[in-house]
């Protein structure tokens, strides 16, 4: 029920993109990568996400 920043298929392409850069960083530097790094991030921006549509207009929380 959340509406997504961009299209299904360009978050889907970012996320791949992502999974697949953190993937060759693991094969060159593997203690530099930890294991569930990217499903941290997914979880990371789909709370922030659901914030986001949850929050009242004009009151979005800020950006760090």
């Amino acid at each position: 029920g959340v509406e997504a920043p961009l299209s299904p298929a360009d978050l889907a392409l970012v996320l791949r993109a992502l999974g697949i850069g953190l993937a060759i960083e693991a094969l060159v530097s593997p203690e530099a990568v930890r294991d569930d790094l990217y499903g941290d991030f997914v979880e990371l921006l789909v709370t922030m996400m659901r914030e986001h549509a949850t929050a009242p207009a004009g009151k979005a929380k800020p950006r760090s």
